[in-house]
This record gives structure tokens, sequence and C-alpha cells, in this order.
């Protein structure tokens, strides 16, 4: 039998010995291999500092103690389905699950990228941050993994969700580190990402799934008896073919694929979101706040933050925070420049970073259109271009974005883009943002010490926390055409790698 027994303290520095400290929390005495961690968190409040562990015990024998809770393993089987082909469009986090779920519901997948696998995808990638070459079809948006290979890779979620155990151990088999299946704050790396991705990939293919890079949905028509007629385009050729379900997983970047589910009669709604920069702090400064000194001693992982600001009309939060990570260039489309932030495993870097937004009201943009959001956020984009300097990111030390000044040097703190610029990024967006951000970050000051450093650096712009629309859900999760289902962050009822993923489950799982 198992039993699971909560808030087993061990302070830093000290080893573990959890069969000593359960003995001495119970009384009863395990063997250390009957021992396994189901959760760890860190606590470092002043009379704490300590990890907390949840531990998994193994006995022959029923025990009964307060602090020894039975356990029982979550399972879960995916029913087989019908014989079906579907076809899933994007590679991202929600279209890889949601074609192993259906690949393991017995169900025939073709799943189509439109962009490159994540290797060749990796190399333009690298093109762009050194020397400013940009292709709209590979980039750090586009490609094998979505937007969520370059990122923290945090899989860590607020919702209670049934899939989330699950969706670890897939995430471990792939090759993500042991440490997520019981870290409160578990996260990837893109450095892991892009194998995990690759380790995907190459079982989908093994297992029969048939996987097309560089290939786009061009359009769809729905035929009498329900089924989906697509057009696919390659760099060679165009072709149609019939899908019995047609799953879109497209994120939330590419307005065309919008524009398409509107001329198709899908229904959508306007939603708000959020606009803002990325700020960088270095990452010793962040840590010895947070760990109060404590990090070098314990040799404790970069420290991360969420902090939000509420004001009486517009409210500002930071959003993917990415210790010891990098700031990248994400747009999707010409003369515009997008960022994002993305950390490896160890997360090492220098800097640590976070998007700093404020909220987006429907009001605030919305005139006739849909799509008006897309249309919206773009100008900004737009504005971060610079023809001068093309492809290089905006930035501008805080100090000189409070004074609404040029920067014309850079203090203790470097960008850590490579490619960049100097702009006044209040002239980018209205100045109810710039407003909102002075409050916040005022506030910010007073939960971090440090957070208002004249010397951190502000990147522009992000924009891409979430789209700007929900595509409307009819019974059983389909959208308004019978057969068609949008998932993951692009049908606006996720935002991240794991809600994106439990998002696409709970669709794959519906399915008839």
């Amino acid at each position: 039998m198992k039993y699971l027994i909560n808030n087993v303290k061990v302070p830093l520095g000290q080893n573990n010995n959890f069969s000593k400290r359960i003995r001495i929390l119970t009384n009863f005495i395990f063997d250390e291999k009957d021992i396994q961690i189901n959760r760890k968190a860190l606590d470092m409040r002043e009379h704490e500092r300590c990890n907390v562990y949840s531990l998994i015990v193994s006995s022959d024998k029923p025990i009964i103690h307060k602090l020894l809770l039975e356990y029982k393993e979550e399972s879960i089987t995916f029913l087989k389905k019908k014989e079906e082909e579907i076809l899933v469009v994007g590679t991202g986090p929600a279209g890889l699950f949601f074609s192993l779920v259906m690949l393991y519901r017995g169900v025939k997948v073709t799943l189509i990228e439109r962009g490159k696998k994540v290797e060749e995808r990796d190399i333009d990638c690298n093109k762009l941050l050194e020397n400013g070459i940009f292709d709209p079809e590979s980039n750090f948006l586009y490609g094998e993994g979505g937007a969520g290979t370059f990122s923290d890779g945090k899989i860590g979620t607020g919702v209670r969700n049934g899939y989330i155990k699950f969706v670890l151990k897939e995430l471990f088999k792939f090759g993500a580190s042991e440490d997520i299946l019981y870290d409160n704050k578990p996260h990837l790396g893109t450095d892991y990402l892009k194998k995990i991705v690759k380790n995907i990939r190459n079982y989908l293919l093994e297992n029969g799934v048939n996987i097309l890079f560089e290939t786009k949905l061009i359009d769809f028509d729905v035929l009498e008896n329900n089924k989906i007629s697509v057009l696919l385009a390659n760099k060679d050729n165009k072709h149609s073919k019939v899908f019995d379900k047609l799953i879109l997983g497209t994120g939330t970047s590419d307005v065309k694929n919008y524009s398409l589910l509107k001329n198709k009669g899908i229904e959508m709604e306007p939603k708000a979101f959020s606009l803002g920069f990325r700020i960088e702090h270095l990452r010793k400064d962040i840590d010895n706040v947070q760990y109060k000194g404590y990090e070098e001693k314990f040799e404790l992982r970069a420290s991360d933050y969420q902090l939000a600001y509420h004001g009486n009309d517009r409210s500002a939060y930071t959003f993917c925070m990415c210790p010891g990570g990098f700031v990248i260039p994400t747009m999707n489309e010409e003369k515009t420049v997008v960022v994002n932030g993305m950390s490896n495993k160890d997360r090492n870097n220098v800097n640590s970073n976070s998007a700093l937004l404020v909220n987006i009201n429907v009001s605030d943009y919305y005139k006739n259109d849909v799509l008006d959001g897309f249309y919206y956020r773009k100008q900004f984009e737009s504005a971060s271009y610079s023809e001068k300097y093309p492809y290089c990111v905006p930035v501008q030390r805080l100090g000189d974005f409070i004074d609404n000044k040029v920067s014309s040097s850079l203090g203790n703190i470097k960008p850590s883009v490579k490619r960049y610029y100097f702009k006044n990024l209040n002239e980018i967006y209205p100045s109810f943002i710039r407003n909102t951000m002075l409050k916040a970050l005022d506030d910010f000051e007073i939960k971090i010490k440090g957070f208002k450093n004249p010397d951190s650096i502000l990147s522009g712009v992000e924009t891409r926390s979430s789209a700007p629309v929900t595509v409307i859900r009819k019974e059983g999760l389909c959208t308004s055409i019978k057969n068609i289902y949008c998932i993951g962050d692009g049908s606006g009822y996720s935002g991240g790698i794991m809600s994106a993923i439990t998002d696409a489950i709970k669709v794959a799982v519906i399915i008839e």
C-alpha cells in the first residue's frame, strides 16, 4: 500500500534523510528506497528557510496514522475511437499532445506544420539573433514545437486538472528532467524543449502519424456528409484531401488563420489582452532580494517573481518571468519587432527578465471587426521596427523611460538580446500604458527592492501574451462548424504550455 505524508521540512543545507524525518513525525520506520518525492517547494520565510516535501511511502502492511494518508496512483485510460482520419494543424504543445492522445485512441492522424523541423528552425533563429536575417516562415514563433519551444518552458499552472500528472509523465518520458515530476514550479528550459519536441516527433512517426513540415492550411470546405475538404500547400505544390475532422492548433499570432475562420463562418468574439515590454534586471540582484542573501551559501536556483498592480482603471502585472534568461525577437511578420523571453534549464544567464504588461480592454480597440485586436497590436509591432536597424530590438534604460527620453548609453545592466538599438519606448504605446506602468513600478519597487533600478532594461514590444479573440465553443467543445475544433492558446481558452496541452487533451478525449 502507498501513503502520502505532507509538510516534511528539510532545512537548507541539511541532508534529506527522509526516513529519519518521517520516523520523528510518525514513529514509523521506512526504508529510503520505499520513499519517493511527490512534491517539493522552497520556503524562504525568515523562520523557515527550508525545502518542504510531500512524500509517498510504500508499506506491505496497513498503517493508521493521522499524518499518513492513503495514496492512490492516478491513471488515465484513453478510450479507443471509431476509425477516422483527422488533420491537426500546428505542432505547438497543443497540436503535439492532441496528436499523441489521438494516437493512443487508435485514430489515424496527419499533422502539418507551416515551419521547419526544430533542428532546422534553430539554425534560422540563430541567423536572426546573430545577423538579423528574418525568415517569416521559420523563426521563434513558427516551426516545430511552436512558440513554447523557445521560452522558459514553465509547465506549472494554477488550474487543477486531472491530466497534469499524465502530461508531466509524458514529458519526462520524452526527455524532460525528472524534477518536473515533483517540483512545485516545474520548467523545461529551451535546451530540453528542443530535445523533447524532436523525441515526440520521432515517436509519432514511428507509430504511424503522418507529419508534413513546411505545409500550410490554405482553405477548407465542409462537405454534405460533414467531412472536411482541405487545401494544403507546400513550397512545391497545392493539394486537396478529405478528413473526418479538422483540429486547429495554430497559436495566437497569424491573423490570416483567424481571417479564414471568420470568412468560413466560425463564430469568434473579441477579448481583452495585454501589451507592454520586457524588463531585465541582473539575476544576482533579484536573487539577493528574493533569497535574502542565502542563494550562494545554499546554491539555490535562480529566483522568480510574479507581481501585480491594480489601479482604479488599469492593471499591470509581470508575466512569463525568465530567471537567468534571454530576451528574444519573436515576430512573425516582416518589418515588425516583437519580444519574448526564454531560459535554458540551468537558468544561468547574467540577466533575469519578465514581461511587464498592462491590460487592454475590448473597448480600447474594437470598432466593428472581430479581428480588430490583431490590427491594434500590429501598429505597435510596426512602430518597434527600424529601417535603419532592421530586426533589431528597441531598448531603453528604465530611468530614461521614466524621464521620457532616448537612452544614450547603458548602465551596469546590458541587454541580453544581441542586436538592439536605442529608442524612446514611450513613443510606441498610448499614454495610458506609460501612466499605468509608472504606478506599477512604484508598487513593484516596494515588493522587490531594486525593481525600479534606473539601469534596468526595457525591450519592446511584448504583444503576444494571449490571443485577442476567443473562438466560440459549442456542444462537445466544437466550433460553430461541426467537426472543426480549435485547441490551445489560439482558441482563447488557455495561456501557456501546460494549459494549452490540457486544453488539447480535454478536446481530444471528448471527441466521439
